[in-house]
């Protein structure tokens, strides 16, 4: 069953705010050495974020192309492992404000990217590939994902956030 657009919208924008609130929350110092992870900050946690949004962008119009990617290099953990270490390490020295802003522009481009979409290309199935699980990939599946039981930005953002309190 396709994943409806204006609710991955809705989601997308709510989960978005939620970092949002939750960065405002903390001083440069805690954005750049809070350890979120054994090795990521909340800096480096926008980096993946940024660059999976713009991977989206990409991916979409791989899909719309017959020539999706994310099968083959997201889905194992070793592909996604090597997209989120590029992320961090390609913004290692930025300073966050920069990242945060970049993250915020990516975030948009996502955001009209989808909204353009017509209706055909929202429900588009690739004529290649599938998903390991058998799926069909169309451009709506690259959305089903979730990160502690919640969209990804929210998932990293309710687990920053829990770490503050």
């Amino acid at each position: 069953m396709a994943v409806n657009r204006h609710e991955i919208i809705k989601s997308l924008i709510l989960a978005h705010k939620t970092m949002t609130e939750v960065l405002a929350l903390l001083s440069e110092e805690q954005i750049n050495n809070l350890l979120i992870t054994d090795i990521w900050t909340p800096k480096d946690v926008i980096s993946h974020l940024t660059e999976w949004n713009i991977e989206y962008v990409k991916e979409i119009d791989n899909i719309l192309n017959d020539n999706p990617t994310w099968q083959e290099l997201y889905e194992s953990e070793e592909g996604t492992n090597k997209l989120n270490e590029k992320s961090v390490v390609k913004r290692r020295t930025a300073n966050s404000q920069e990242i945060i802003k970049e993250w915020h522009e990516a975030f948009d481009k996502l955001l009209e990217k989808i909204k353009n979409l017509t209706e055909e290309e929202w429900l588009y199935e690739s004529s290649t590939g599938v998903w390991t699980d058998g799926k069909p990939i169309t451009v709506n599946t690259i959305f089903e994902y979730t990160y502690n039981g919640l969209s990804h930005e929210a998932g990293h953002a309710e687990k920053i956030r829990g770490l503050i309190r």
